[in-house]
């Protein structure tokens, strides 16, 4: 029974945590995006597939016009909610001849970001301002509701847990017996 309530609480508690990792993870995407906008169009060009990611923070040689400092608040380009790095991909059919992709929880793509857990930007909603800020909201939301859905689920465990032992009478009254 103990078993199955902490198995329980593990799953329902885990859900509000992978959906605020997908949240974090499309708001990490809407920034590189506009970062990559940005450097081309201080630049002209798009980052190369070699450069990648990283001509965002560190300037390409040979690259004039380049934002002095980067185009990201970070010494390092971020990693989706999983730690994985995101994946830049040119494209000339993808909206700015580019998309980047998380390869999601597995962290493995086998179709370049089209894997149900994938998520690329272009698989996110049309931009709208505040989306960062909209994404971060309802992240914290989210946390927020895990936690309580966590504690509501301990504090019914530990109430399961005293009805079934009884706060441990019986070892008390055992231990009577015995001595």
């Amino acid at each position: 029974m103990k078993t199955a309530i902490v198995f329980l609480a593990f799953v329902v508690s885990s859900w509000p945590a992978e959906r605020s990792r997908v949240i974090t993870t499309k708001a990490n995407l809407k920034l590189l995006q506009t970062a990559v906008g940005e450097f081309k169009s201080d630049t002209g060009r798009l980052p190369t597939a070699a450069e990648g990611l990283n001509a965002l923070i560190h300037q390409p040689s040979g690259v004039p016009n380049w934002h002095a400092g980067g185009y990201l608040d970070t010494p390092d380009v971020p990693k989706d909610a999983w730690d994985h790095e995101f994946v830049y991909a040119l494209d000339p059919n993808l909206p700015g001849g580019f998309g980047i992709y998380s390869c999601g929880r597995d962290g493995v793509t086998s179709s370049q970001g089209n894997d149900a857990d994938d998520i690329g930007t272009w698989t996110l909603q049309a931009s709208s301002a505040g989306y960062p800020q909209r994404a971060l909201a309802e992240r914290d939301a989210m946390i927020r509701r895990a936690m309580s859905v966590t504690i509501v689920l301990l504090i019914l465990a530990a109430v399961v847990l005293i009805l079934t032992k009884g706060f441990g009478r019986e070892s008390r009254k055992n231990a009577t017996k015995r001595g």
